[in-house]
């Protein structure tokens, strides 16, 4: 039997919770949720989606690794929010660059 810790996720009721409970905060923003075990958060305005990986911290209970799944979704959804103009994919460091000023200036601006 494989560690309820490493799948809670795949559960189809759970993923449709945290897709709603995202699109919610999105109020009505047209995205696609998709929760994937790789890297940590994306954020598409291009194809509208936005990723985030549920097995960034596979040693916590189940219940804490939802709440910061839905941490990890409200980050994503900020940049939804409020970054706009974000440099091409092929302008890499200036996208970086663009995340890391994005990060810092959310939690200020609330």
């Amino acid at each position: 039997m494989a560690d309820q810790r490493q799948i809670w996720w795949l559960w189809r009721l759970t993923n449709e919770r945290l897709s709603k409970w995202a699109l919610a905060l999105l109020s009505g923003r047209r995205y696609t949720i998709r929760l994937q075990p790789e890297g940590t958060g994306t954020h598409s305005p291009l194809t509208r989606l936005i990723q985030v990986n549920p097995q960034l911290f596979p040693e916590q209970p189940v219940d804490v690794q939802f709440r910061l799944t839905q941490g990890l979704l409200a980050h994503e959804c900020g940049h939804a929010w409020f970054t706009c103009d974000w440099p091409d994919q092929s302008e890499n460091i200036l996208q970086e660059l663009a995340n890391i000023l994005e990060d810092e200036r959310a939690p200020r601006s609330t």
